[in-house]
């Protein structure tokens, strides 16, 4: 894990696109099953989700598909990038209240429909790709998007309109770093140790 998180504490500061985050998150998967709480297995990347129309457009294709828990439940996860804004550069409401970026809503609005034509469209796909066990009893939707602003007003903004996204998680890249750290403190320490000594920063990731 301490590899994990050297490598990406190092290209969170590299302005990568979209494409080198998906490949990274291919690469080390355990990143993306640590937000789910659950037993999770990678099913497949650039997954197809459904959409396509009689003359074979508007297909619609998720970042990662993976079956959360025991029961085949999929779930859903899309990613931007680090460098992605959460918010509109002038208030919605001066001075202190901003709305959400088009990247942010849009990226919601992109998981909801990914996720309805999913449960629409999940009993041909089980049988397209020979996987009667996978589900979409209730399909849980991760956004991995920016970083935490710096200006508390921005940062009250954008937790607002999180706090208010129930179907949808929202993860910024830093906040994925440092749930990392925090569980990658909390195994090393060693059970004779109190957990008061694990760092304040982290204790309310775990």
């Amino acid at each position: 894990m301490s590899d994990i998180i050297e490598s990406m504490s190092r290209e969170l500061v590299n302005r990568r696109k979209e494409g080198f985050w998906q490949e990274y998150f291919i690469q080390n998967p355990f990143v993306l099953k640590m937000l789910f709480g659950l037993p999770v297995i990678m099913y497949t990347d650039q997954a197809s989700v459904g959409g396509m129309g009689l003359k074979r457009s508007g297909e619609k294709y998720a970042d990662y598909l993976v079956e959360a828990g025991m029961l085949g439940n999929l779930g859903i996860v899309e990613i931007k990038t680090t460098e992605t804004p959460l918010l509109t550069k002038d208030p919605y409401r001066p001075p202190t209240l901003y709305g959400p970026s088009a990247d942010l809503s849009g990226g919601v609005n992109q998981l909801l429909d990914q996720k309805l034509r999913l449960i629409k469209g999940i009993a041909a796909k089980k049988e397209d790709d020979d996987q009667p066990h996978i589900q979409a009893w209730s399909v849980p939707c991760i956004l991995i998007i920016g970083r935490l602003p710096e200006m508390r007003e921005l940062k009250r903004s954008f937790e607002i309109y999180r706090g208010s996204q129930r179907d949808v998680l929202i993860i910024t890249f830093d906040e994925l770093l440092a749930k990392l750290k925090a569980l990658h403190e909390f195994l090393s320490t060693k059970p004779d140790e109190p957990k008061e000594e694990l760092s304040d920063q982290y204790a309310d990731l775990l």
